[in-house]
């Protein structure tokens, strides 16, 4: 409630700024709340490919058996040849070996990117995943066409105690607001704002609640200015 009460002040006082025009902005039927875990079942899957590049490990496939052409190996097309490749025992062990280097969390995302990946998953959730995203960028690209600049809290509270974290899903539409400028490559901040006073190692801190602005892809400048703008007015 503090929040939200601390959020309509900020807006009340653009309101009153004469170079300022305020609007509200929905996205209609388009689910918001599935924001995170679309971002999760995507980063989550390529974090599989993407990892194991890095380190060497690109082709597991073996490849069909009496097929000796040059295109074994790589990036298979064929929906149908699917079926008559196989995984071999060196991926296998190779990506074990890397796991047991990681820690707890990053074990968990390669375990539930792989999920998303297997078999009938890949076209059924991550493939879907990708165009619900597309969908996202598109609702993005039409709201900064028209030169706005989108505004709300970074989190709803101050950061967590490692000791409270949890990875559960929760559906929260900050992070998604968030999320929504890294699907549409768009160019965001976030600003000190609400100031807080916390125990960080049983010593008294000064921790913030952050103000995430993002604005339309290559203005950059445009949204330093407008930063610079609540910043010289103590808008903040």
């Amino acid at each position: 409630l503090e929040l939200k009460k601390n959020y309509y002040n900020l807006l009340n006082r653009l309101k009153q700024e004469p170079s300022c025009q305020l609007s509200s902005e929905s996205f209609g039927w388009i689910p918001l709340d599935l924001a995170e875990l679309t971002y999760k079942i995507i980063a989550y899957s390529e974090l599989i490919t993407h990892y194991f590049s890095l380190n060497g490990i690109v082709t597991p496939w073996l490849g069909v058996k009496g097929d000796n052409s040059e295109n074994l190996g790589r990036s298979i097309v064929n929906k149908k040849a699917l079926k008559g490749f196989q995984v071999s025992d060196d991926y296998q062990e190779k990506s074990q070996i890397l796991r047991d280097r990681m820690g707890r969390e990053v074990q968990l995302r390669h375990l539930v990117g792989y999920f998303f990946l297997y078999q009938s998953n890949y076209q059924d959730i991550y493939l879907n995943a990708r165009k619900l995203m597309s969908v996202y960028v598109e609702k993005m690209n039409n709201i900064f066409s028209r030169g706005k600049i989108l505004v709300s809290p970074t989190t709803p509270t101050i950061a967590p105690l490692l000791a409270t974290y949890s990875n559960d899903y929760q559906v929260d539409n900050f992070s998604s607001a968030l999320l929504m400028s890294n699907f549409s490559g768009a160019p965001a901040i976030s600003i000190p704002w609400l100031e807080y006073e916390a125990k960080v190692h049983s010593k008294a801190s000064v921790v913030y609640i952050g103000l995430h602005l993002t604005c339309k892809r290559g203005e950059d400048q445009y949204l330093l200015s407008a930063v610079k703008f609540l910043e010289s007015n103590n808008l903040l």
